[in-house]
C-alpha cells in the first residue's frame, strides 16, 4: 500500500496514514512538530545532504505545482534508507496553498531489478571485448615472482592474465573473467594462457599458473 502523509504551508508534518507509519518506522504523533523535510528527507541514497533549497517537496509549497520522483530515497526511524517514487500536490485554501499531500511507495524492488538488468548489459558487452582481444591478441600475462623466504631468491613466477583495452588501459581479470566464465569463453583464455606458458617455459622460464 502507498504511503501519505502531508505537512503545513511551514513543512511540519500534519498527517500520516498507516502505510506511511509502516514504511517509515515513524507514527505520526512522533513526527508531529517535525518538519518532512528535517527529518525524512535530508540525505540522498549515497549519505550526501539534501539542502532543502533543492527539496521537490519543498518547492511544491511555494510553486503550488503537482510533481512526480520516480526515484528519490526518504530514511526511516532505524537510520535505514528507503528507495521511494512520490507524487506531491500542494493543499489549498481559498486560493492560497497551505500545505503539502505525499504519495509514495516503496520502490526497492524496481530498484534491484533495474540494477540486475545494468549487470546483465555490462556482462553481455565484455563478451565482444573479450572476442576481439582474443582475436587482436590483446592478452597480455603479468610475472608475479614467487620467492623462497629462506634464500630470498625469486625461485619461480606465479602467471596473471590481463586484457589490454583498445584505448591502451589494462583490465583486471575481475573485470572480465566472470562474464568469460558465465557465456563459456573461459576456456579460450585457458587455451591462450596455457600456450604462452608452455612458450615461457620451453625457453627454460620456471612459471606457475591457475
Amino acid at each position: 500500500a502507498e504511503g501519505v502523509c502531508a505537512m503545513n504551508h511551514d513543512g511540519y508534518v500534519t498527517y500520516m496514514n498507516q502505510s506511511a507509519e509502516n514504511h517509515l518506522g515513524w507514527s505520526q504523533q512522533e513526527l508531529a512538530g517535525r518538519t518532512l523535510h528535517d527529518t525524512i528527507h535530508y540525505q540522498h541514497d549515497d549519505g550526501s545532504p539534501y539542502p532543502a533549497a533543492d527539496c521537490p517537496l519543498l518547492d511544491v509549497l511555494s510553486t503550488g505545482t503537482v510533481i512526480r520522483v520516480e526515484d528519490d530515497t526518504f530514511t526511516r526511524h532505524d537510520g535505514r534508507l528507503l528507495p521511494v517514487a512520490y507524487s506531491a500536490a500542494p493543499i489549498t485554501t481559498d486560493g492560497e496553498i497551505s500545505g503539502v499531500v505525499v504519495v509514495f511507495g516503496d520502490v526497492s524492488a524496481r530498484r534491484t531489478a533495474e540494477q540486475h538488468r545494468e549487470r546483465e548489459r555490462e556482462t553481455m558487452s565484455w563478451v565482444g571485448r573479450i572476442k576481439d582481444a582474443l582475436d587482436e591478441d590483446r592478452l597480455v600475462l603479468y610475472a608475479q615472482p614467487i620467492i623462497d623466504l629462506q634464500t630470498r631468491e625469486v625461485v619461480m613466477h606465479e602467471l596473471l592474465l590481463r586484457l589490454i583495452d583498445r584505448n591502451g588501459a589494462i583490465v583486471a581479470p575481475g573485470q572480465f573473467l566472470p562474464a568469460a566464465e558465465q557465456y563459456g569463453l573461459v576456456e579460450d583464455l585457458d587455451r591462450w594462457v596455457l600456450d604462452q606458458a608452455i612458450k615461457l617455459a620451453a625457453r627454460g622460464h620456471k612459471v606457475h599458473f591457475n
